[in-house]
């Protein structure tokens, strides 16, 4: 019973251009994350990952292949 329960399900990536890695970091905060975000109801883990970058990166871009979900 998940009643009144909110899940919060996310998706993240690993750019790689260049031989660099893309991460993102907050001002305020000393950690680095991989850019993503918030998965849709009803949207596979795929989806999401296709669409979250667009919100946040300007250029071409391809996923290559899903590795993992949890």
């Amino acid at each position: 019973e998940l009643s009144g329960t909110l899940l919060n399900f996310r998706v993240g990536g690993i750019i790689i251009s260049d031989d660099q890695i893309l991460l993102g970091r907050l001002t305020e905060e000393s950690w680095w994350y991989p850019p993503g975000g918030r998965i849709r109801t009803g949207e596979s883990s795929l989806a999401a990952i296709h669409r979250e970058p667009d919100k946040e990166l300007e250029g071409e871009w391809e996923v290559i292949s899903l590795k993992a979900t949890a």
